[in-house]
């Protein structure tokens, strides 16, 4: 029968839980937006945050450069004055003048270096052309203290009115001034590429800075368009919603109707009381659903399964597993019927179990049909027991797949033959004749026989092998069924018969020759009696 209180029940469930989806979709859309109200926000606040920190160190990192910079300009500017106080004094005299000149520019080209080398060892802002730069200054000190060197000679030489010598000398002042030049510029090249990498580097990151602004800019309008999209589609869904709670609450109606058209259904409490029956379980138990609601099953239990099926059946669905399996039960009449038994715990929202579905198929037929199978076998197996022929039988591939025999009328264990074939378990001398037996029925014989040998202690025995094919629905060949009979006692028997005629073949023989001699004799005087009567006459 239906069970209408479980109808209102789940109608009323899909009905609850319509209503919890709806406010809670509303809800994690009020919490998004909200969430992405702080999200736009904190990532505003940050990036802006981040890019006046990152202008800051930028302007810091332009100031320290630039200042290294005009350092660098310095020192290029003392050199060409140094070296111009040097030509000065080759072209013109003045040397003391000159000379005075030139040491003041040294000085303050050692100056400028020191405060040079001392910022950059302590450089709040390493670079990796920093090693590279350093370099070039030490080198540029070098070239500085040869011309120093070489000033000091053109001075002296100048002097003493050595013109060549302190041409010469002004050569070498003049080619180590270039070099410092040239190295004083690469350094400034240097510090120059780093200044304009930093200013690069801000406008590029100025750049992605407005296309973040740009993104969030973009976000917050998809936002709002997504908003209506979300509305437009959540009244269609609602729709929706509605149309598919109907179709499934009458797809659940039909499949209860399937259920009790088709099954023996039955819902308990907990406690394993019958809360509603469907008619089947009326129909086969015999009991009326008034009888039977309110009781535990113990009404139709039988004694054919004792107190443990039982505990083990209510342990398991207890835990909330499903339990499966064939049950026994007692009509009101007192007949017996067997039925495939699966019960399903059902739980609340909570996951706590309330109830338990039962779902029974009757298979008081098949169980019949098993134990009829079941004696057949039993009558099959006694027959072949009496019988004291060997039955082997073999697959398509002439593998040995089933036997019936005695443990003492075997020629080698079944694990030694047991999906094998018979070439690979027996010698030759009966493998041989076996398998054209074999060969014999594939080819299309009802049967084939053969006559085989096989030592057995001291002694050989001998069998007769009776091999019938056996098909499949079609006629085509499947494998085939030997009997094997022991024929040694016959073979013998044949064998004295043999050895009998044979003896009496030679008694004969013999007899005829020692009849034959006196019968000759005896002939011999017949014949001259009668040719002396005969003369006589």
């Amino acid at each position: 029968m239906p069970f209408p209180r479980q109808a209102r029940t789940m109608d009323s469930s899909t009905n609850a839980s319509d209503h919890s989806i709806r406010p809670s979709r509303w809800y994690l859309l009020y919490f998004a937006l909200a969430a992405f109200d702080v999200l736009a926000v904190t990532v505003s606040w940050g990036l802006n945050h981040y890019s006046s920190q990152i202008f800051r160190e930028t302007a810091e990192v332009n100031r320290y450069w630039s200042e290294r910079l005009f350092d660098v300009a310095q020192l290029e500017n003392s050199a060409s004055r140094a070296n111009v106080a040097v030509n000065v004094a080759f072209e013109h005299g003045l040397v003391e003048r000159q000379r005075g000149l030139f040491d003041n520019e040294m000085s303050f080209f050692d100056a400028r270096v020191d405060h040079l080398r001392r910022e950059l060892a302590g450089t709040p802002h390493p670079e990796p052309a920093l090693p590279a730069i350093e370099t070039q200054l030490n080198t540029a000190l070098t070239h500085q203290v040869k011309m120093r060197a070489l000033a000091t000679e053109v001075f002296r030489r100048i002097k003493t009115d050595d013109d060549p010598a302190a041409a010469a000398q002004m050569a070498g002042f003049d080619r180590e001034t270039a070099f410092m030049g040239e190295t004083v510029r690469t350094m400034r090249s240097d510090i120059s590429d780093i200044v304009s990498g930093h200013i690069d580097q801000q406008a590029q990151f100025a750049l992605r800075l407005r296309r973040w602004e740009m993104l969030i800019g973009m976000a917050i309008v998809g936002m709002v368009m997504g908003i209506a999209a979300y509305g437009y589609r959540l009244a269609r869904a609602m729709t929706r919603l509605d149309k598919a709670r109907l179709d499934a609450l009458s797809e659940l109606t039909q499949r209860q109707h399937a259920i009790d058209a088709a099954s023996i259904v039955a819902m308990t409490d907990r406690d394993g009381r019958i809360l509603s029956v469907n008619d089947k379980f009326v129909e086969i138990s015999g009991y009326t659903a008034n009888e039977l609601v309110g009781k535990t099953h113990r009404v139709i239990r039988s004694d054919v399964h004792d107190e443990a099926f039982f505990e083990d059946l209510w342990k398991t669905i207890s835990m909330g597993r499903i339990w499966r399996g064939d049950i026994c039960n007692r009509r009101k009449d007192g007949s017996l019927y067997w039925v495939n038994t699966t019960i399903v715990p059902l739980r609340d929202s909570a996951g706590e179990i309330t109830r338990f579905m039962s779902l029974r198929v009757d298979i008081t037929q098949r169980k019949q049909v098993e134990q009829e199978l079941r004696d057949s076998q039993q009558k099959l197996q006694a027959t072949l027991s009496s019988i004291e022929d060997l039955i082997f039988v073999l697959d398509e591939a002439g593998r040995i797949v089933e036997f019936h025999a005695q443990e003492d009328q075997l020629y080698v264990p079944p694990e030694q033959f047991m999906g094998r074939r018979v070439d690979e378990c027996l010698p030759a001398i009966a493998a041989t004749p076996l398998n054209l037996a074999l060969n014999e029925i594939k080819r299309g014989d009802v049967t084939s026989q053969c006559d085989y040998c096989l030592p057995h202690g001291e002694e050989d025995r001998w069998f007769n092998a009776s091999c019938s094919p056996k098909t499949d629905l079609d006629g085509r060949y499947c494998g085939a069924t030997v009997v094997v009979r022991d024929i040694t006692q016959r073979k013998i028997a044949e064998a004295e018969i043999v050895a009998a005629s044979r003896a009496k073949s030679e008694f004969l023989a013999n007899m005829s020759h020692e009849i034959r001699t006196p019968m000759t004799s005896i002939l011999g005087y017949t014949e001259l009696l009668m040719h002396d009567e005969s003369v006589r006459e």
